[in-house]
C-alpha cells in the first residue's frame, strides 16, 4: 500500500496489522491524497480524497457529571 501526494512523490505505508496502516505524513488541510494498492493476483486499485479545511470551534464546554 502506498500513498501518494501532489509534489511530494510516493511513500509506502507501514503495516500495523489487523488491516490498519500508519504513515508519517502529517495531513494538510485542502490537500488531495492518493491510496494505491497492488496485491498479487488481484488488479491494482485507487482511491483520492481531500482532506477538509478546519473548522473554527467559537465555544465549547464541558459538564462534569456528579452524584
Amino acid at each position: 500500500m502506498q500513498l501518494l501526494t501532489p509534489g511530494q512523490g510516493t511513500q509506502p505505508l507501514r503495516s500495523l496489522g489487523q488491516g490498519l496502516y500508519a504513515t508519517t505524513t502529517k495531513p494538510t488541510p485542502g490537500q488531495s491524497y492518493t491510496l494505491q494498492v497492488n496485491a498479487e493476483g488481484y488488479p491494482g486499485v485507487r482511491a483520492t480524497d481531500t482532506i477538509p479545511a478546519l473548522v473554527p470551534i467559537r465555544e465549547a464546554w464541558y459538564s462534569f457529571p456528579t452524584g
